[in-house]
């Protein structure tokens, strides 16, 4: 019953960003500040959830973010 509601979520979002942006979100990044490190972590698009690379990929991508931009931020 919870995967059916993300998957409605999931094509909402969809829908809603192809209408105003012209495109389907792959990959969030999402910071934040209030919370201890790690603090920036990324969301990908249902359909790569099950990819390691990928997976690995994104989250060393965050940790360079973290790293290299926000740091002594907070």
């Amino acid at each position: 019953m919870f995967n059916r509601l993300i998957d409605k979520l999931t094509d909402y979002w969809e829908k809603k960003c192809q209408r105003k942006m012209g495109g389907i979100p792959l990959l969030w990044v999402i910071y934040k500040p209030e919370k201890p490190v790690p603090n920036m972590e990324f969301r990908l698009h249902p359909m790569f959830i099950e990819d390691e690379y990928l997976n690995y990929i994104f989250k060393e991508a965050a940790n360079y973010m973290r790293d290299k931009y926000l740091e002594g931020e907070g």
